[in-house]
C-alpha cells in the first residue's frame, strides 16, 4: 500500500522543495517510488524522501492528514485532541489513577461537571468512597487545568 496518493502534497526531505504526486509507480524490491511535480520540474522520488507537507509538530495536523510514525504518536495527538475539545460530558482523567472506580463513584463528578456554580457535598454511606469521589474530581479539574493549589496551606482552589 502506498504511503501517498495522487494529487498529495509533499515536501522532500532532502532539498525541501514543495511538490505534489502526479504518478504512482508499482513498487519495486520494497521501494515505493512516485513521480513529483515540482515548480521547475518533474522527478521520480522515493517515498523515504517525502513527507506530506503538513505542520508535523501540531498534532492535530497529524491526525487530520493521518499521519502516524507509530502508535505512540497516535496516542499523543488522539489524547491532546481530546483534552483541547473536552467539555461536561468528557471525563479526562478517566484513567490518570490506579484505582478500581465503582460505576456510582461516577455520579459525583457527573453532577459537579453538569452543576451551575460547580459546588457539590458528597454525602453517603460509610465506606462507599466519598475520598475517591472527591479525589476524581480534583483529578478531572486537574486535567481540564481548573485546579490550582495554594502550597503549603493545604487549601484548594476550584473555579467558583
Amino acid at each position: 500500500m502506498s504511503k501517498f496518493s495522487k494529487g498529495d502534497k509533499v515536501k522532500n526531505t532532502i532539498t525541501n522543495e514543495i511538490g505534489y504526486i502526479i504518478e504512482i509507480h508499482p513498487p519495486r524490491r520494497g521501494r515505493q517510488l512516485y513521480k513529483v511535480k515540482y515548480d521547475d520540474r518533474e522527478a521520480d522520488e522515493n517515498s523515504d524522501k517525502l513527507l506530506p507537507n503538513v505542520d508535523l509538530t501540531d498534532p492535530f495536523e497529524r491526525v487530520k492528514e493521518n499521519y502516524f510514525d507509530h502508535y505512540s504518536e497516535y496516542l499523543k495527538g488522539n489524547t491532546a485532541f481530546k483534552i483541547q475539545s473536552s467539555n461536561n460530558s468528557t471525563i479526562s482523567s478517566l484513567k490518570a489513577s490506579r484505582t478500581l472506580f465503582r460505576p456510582y463513584q461516577f455520579k459525583p463528578l457527573l453532577k459537579y461537571l453538569n452543576s451551575d456554580n460547580k459546588r457539590l457535598l458528597i454525602a453517603d454511606e460509610v465506606g462507599l468512597g466519598k475520598t475517591i469521589e472527591a479525589g476524581h474530581i480534583m483529578l478531572e479539574l486537574k486535567a481540564r487545568g481548573e485546579f490550582q493549589s495554594t502550597e503549603g496551606t493545604g487549601e484548594c482552589l476550584a473555579p467558583m
